[in-house]
């Protein structure tokens, strides 16, 4: 039986990390390459990066990331892979068949797209047979309205498409994505759990991998979802963000309450 992975997700915003709350509240958490360490010492079995940048280019002070000069997103996403130990997802800003290839090429594991899987989807096809379903993560980002329907929304949560989330579902995996991040905007940033009911009604109807995103308060918010429904993975944001050796000590709760993750274990990455 295959291992439950354990995804920190790392937000960022003009190469700075940073804290979100309902896709709108963005209060900056400083430098992802020390970040990026930290979840490889600590274990993570993965590492998602979002960007929300609203700009392509940038000229921010680095001074904190030793003097490494990021002029622009690609210089960041160099900066990430080469730092990072681990398998690794880049999403955010993704528009055409090329920016996916550079992001690969930068030494990404997997690309998320979201705006160009509903408004570009021959694009996405044609990356899937470029490069791979096994490189393309749709990340579906969904709100529920009052009666009850999730619907599906892009361009950081602010333009609805029009789908229903079960659609969606099914629209991604017929477009070449073989894997799905599923993320409730009502959830992001409130600590109050995962949306339960509409993942468990995504993973029954999909036939790539899911993982859950959005919601996680407490390390038994990341049980319940691996319990109540078959995900493969979860992913949270703010909840590595603000303990140390947080990785490890979600890793250590799950595995002692039986689940079925890899053993918790520190790494010395120096």
């Amino acid at each position: 039986m295959l291992k439950k992975r354990i995804i920190p997700v790392i937000l960022l915003k003009n190469g700075f990390i940073v804290q979100s709350k309902r896709y709108s509240e963005h209060k900056n958490l400083g430098n992802p390459i020390a970040a990026i360490k930290r979840m490889s010492e600590w274990g993570a079995d993965e590492l998602i990066y979002i960007d929300i940048s609203k700009s392509k280019y940038f000229d921010e002070s680095r001074q904190d990331l030793n003097n490494e000069e990021w002029r622009n997103l690609d210089d960041v996403y160099s900066g990430l892979s080469r730092n990072s130990f681990m398998p690794t997802c880049i999403a955010g800003g993704v528009r055409k068949h090329s920016d996916i290839e550079v992001r690969l090429k930068s030494g990404a594991d997997k690309v998320g797209v979201n705006t160009m899987l509903f408004q570009n989807p021959q694009e996405v096809k044609k990356a899937a047979l470029s490069f791979g379903v096994q490189s393309l993560v749709a990340n579906i980002d969904y709100r529920v309205d009052g009666n009850n329907q999730r619907r599906v929304y892009v361009e950081q949560g602010s333009l609805a498409t029009g789908l229903l989330l079960e659609d969606a579902v099914q629209w991604a995996i017929d477009h070449g994505c073989g894997e799905l991040l599923l993320q409730c905007i009502d959830r992001d940033g409130a600590g109050r759990g995962y949306d339960i009911e509409g993942i468990n009604a995504c993973v029954k109807q999909s036939s790539v991998p899911v993982i859950a995103l959005g919601g996680a308060g407490k390390w038994s918010h990341l049980e319940l979802v691996i319990r109540e429904t078959d995900v493969s993975a979860v992913a949270a944001a703010n909840i590595f963000q603000f303990k140390d050796q947080s990785v490890f000590l979600a890793k250590k709760y799950l595995f002692d309450k039986g689940i079925n993750v890899r053993k918790p274990q520190l790494f010395n990455m120096d």
